[in-house]
């Protein structure tokens, strides 16, 4: 494998097969000053050293633990041993903050797969009285008269917000809330809510109490003619003579997340009886 010009230097193609690499790879570290190689001044060929192999070695190791070029050029800079523990220390940090983010990746996931098959699973149009643990929520007013833009503008606020705040939402569910009598044929929502995996130190932080409630799920587009729904949970209210002691939550069970066929959106309607 080595050339007839000289049994210390590997031509490109030598040092590709040796390394299990490719040219434009080895192009991009010289690009960025990582691997430089010899080349001939009179037809630009390319030579590599054995040095230029323990180097690449090293490259390839350090990024395959989660080092930058940038980061593996300034360790290069300064090549020792006890720089080299420094750099491990710092990839071992590093690959348990790694798992602990994917074992909240796999938590979330988690959860919101047993809540979304819990409610897809529910019976359609049937009240059921159901007690629900007390949940968390942020709270924005809601523009009832363009609820397609008003949603999209608060859920885009509630994601930075959250973002900025380092709070965490279930963005598979989020909902609203009308402050309206129950009584009223199609109350008016006031607010967009986005669920919060615990409660948070906000102004904007809205909770469902914990108690006994009035729930139906309910099929097609939320923001269509839902008279009928809210009718037979009227009805319902009106027949067990139920008080309502909050508002009404709708929560999207199946929405835009889900599916583009607005006729399979399911949205889940609640209300805390006395």
């Amino acid at each position: 494998m080595l050339t007839d010009k000289d049994d210390q230097l590997f031509s490109i193609g030598e040092f590709i097969k040796l390394c299990n690499t490719t040219r434009e790879t080895l192009y991009h570290y010289e690009k960025q000053g990582l691997l430089m190689p010899l080349t001939d001044p009179n037809n630009g060929y390319r030579s590599y050293t054995p040095h230029d192999y323990y180097t690449f070695m090293l490259i390839a190791h350090l990024t395959k633990i989660g080092f930058s070029l940038h980061e593996v050029k300034d360790f290069l800079l300064c090549h020792t041993l006890e720089r080299y523990f420094e750099i491990l220390e710092t990839s071992n940090i590093r690959n348990e903050e790694k798992q602990a983010q994917l074992r909240i990746r796999k938590e979330r996931t988690a959860r919101g797969y047993d809540q979304l098959k819990a409610l897809v699973n529910k019976p359609l149009d049937t009240p059921q009285i159901t007690y629900r643990e007390e949940e968390y929520f942020l709270r924005l007013p809601f523009d009832n008269s363009n609820p397609v833009v008003s949603d999209v503008l608060c859920s885009s606020d509630q994601d930075h917000y959250a973002a900025e705040n380092g709070f965490d939402i279930q963005r598979h569910f989020h909902g609203y809330y009308s402050e309206d009598p129950f009584s009223t044929p199609l109350p008016v929502f006031q607010y967009n809510l986005s669920k919060l995996s615990e409660p948070c130190d906000s102004n904007r932080l809205f909770t469902r109490p914990a108690g006994m409630y009035i729930s139906m799920c309910y099929k097609g587009p939320f923001y269509g003619d839902c008279a009928p729904s809210y009718k037979i949970v009227r009805d319902y209210l009106k027949y067990h003579r139920y008080k309502p002691l909050t508002g009404m939550f709708v929560e999207i069970a199946v929405g835009p997340f889900h599916t583009r066929d607005t006729n399979e959106f399911v949205a889940e309607l609640s209300i805390k009886i006395e």
